[in-house]
């Protein structure tokens, strides 16, 4: 299995969208104003997606994964919702595709809970998924034993990430040193039937969405990072689903929080074992990249739009102004995760194991 080993096991095929016939991708550095420098039979799908939908599980406090995910995993949680409430409309909630939703009827009825004489038909049933945490909320949920109240959605954390997060799954068995964290409203699970459906490999993961970490690394030995005196702007970015990849003052790689010294071989190359020969600073403590690299869109901005409407845990923020270099189209604002606007006058604290969570994420 690629990622948790569960009784019942389907696997959804989602197949990808073209790129539109667009080519490449740009980069924009800019400035931002600041004064700061069951066993399924499918094979692989080519330019496809394959999901592995596990479940139900059972999310409660104090409950274990029995297998680790793997680092480069692509994971949703999904929860059951029926009638008026598969709108998806709750708080935490975002609705699932059809795919999704009808992988979920045949789960739910394989482990008898519709379909069969006296129970619901399975088309009652749809799948929502649950917010995962983005920005300050998932530092919280990775580093803190008690996440703040204002903290929401949910992360993975696991005793392979190293001392922060064996403190975190203290409470579960020894042979199963891993689980999801959530926070905010607990109803959010209600008594419904959950399910985690993950997809290995940067290959072959779908697109993240809107606030979650991405990485624009051009995947050599080479590479040694990027500058938090600046912002770089990705468009045609195939790591988010918005085609936006931001990097808001950040610094270092994504796929290497603590940097090393040049041929120390601490930091790899993002999804591959080939180690990085360059040296690369480290992240810093108050950009890392759950808040400073992440999947955006554009909110505003000088030309027509389209533009997008920030999510509700996210606040649209100027961060390119138009400089005349080209790309007026990449100016303005950007959603970023409440909270992290970038102060050029806030401290530059540079990670040191283990503060900044596992030392390979990527």
């Amino acid at each position: 299995m690629s990622c948790i080993e569960k009784t019942w096991v389907i696997a959804l095929v989602l197949l990808a969208l073209p790129a539109g016939g667009c080519a490449g991708k740009d980069q924009l550095v800019g400035n931002d104003g600041s004064s700061a420098g069951g066993p399924s039979n499918a094979g692989p799908i080519s330019n496809g997606e394959s999901y592995t939908l596990l479940g139900p599980l059972n999310f409660g406090p104090g409950k274990c994964l029995p297998e680790p995910i793997k680092a480069d995993a692509n994971c949703k949680v999904l929860t059951t919702r029926s009638g008026a409430a598969c709108s998806c409309s709750e708080p935490g909630l975002i609705s699932s595709t059809s795919r999704v939703t009808n992988a979920m009827r045949k789960q739910l009825q394989l482990v008898g809970y519709c379909g069969a004489e006296g129970q619901p038909p399975c088309t009652d049933a749809c799948a929502c998924e649950v917010s995962p945490a983005i920005g300050t909320s998932l530092l919280e949920c990775t580093t803190l034993p008690e996440p703040s109240p204002d903290s929401a959605g949910w992360c993975y954390v696991s005793a392979g990430a190293g001392k922060v997060q064996t403190e975190l799954v203290a409470d579960c068995p020894s042979t199963q040193q891993q689980k999801l964290r959530f926070m905010g409203d607990p109803s959010v699970l209600s008594d419904m039937p959950s399910f985690l459906a993950c997809v290995d490999g940067a290959g072959s993961a779908p697109p993240r969405a809107v606030g979650e970490v991405c990485f624009e690394e051009p995947g050599n030995s080479n590479f040694s990072g990027h500058s938090a005196n600046e912002v770089s702007i990705f468009d045609r970015s195939t790591i988010c689903s918005s085609g936006f990849c931001v990097m808001n003052h950040f610094q270092g790689l994504v796929s290497c929080p603590y940097g090393q010294a040049a041929g120390a071989g601490d930091c790899l190359v993002p999804g591959s074992d080939d180690a990085v020969s360059v040296a690369v600073k480290p992240q810093l403590v108050e950009r890392q990249a759950a808040i400073a690299s992440i999947c955006s869109c554009q909110c505003d901005g000088p030309g027509p739009g389209p533009y997008c409407t920030c999510p509700e845990s996210m606040q649209c923020e100027h961060l390119i102004d138009d400089l005349g270099l080209g790309s007026p189209n990449l100016a303005g604002s950007y959603c970023i995760p409440k909270g992290t606007a970038y102060d050029p006058g806030a401290p530059r604290t540079e990670c040191v194991e283990p503060n900044c969570g596992a030392k390979h994420p990527y």
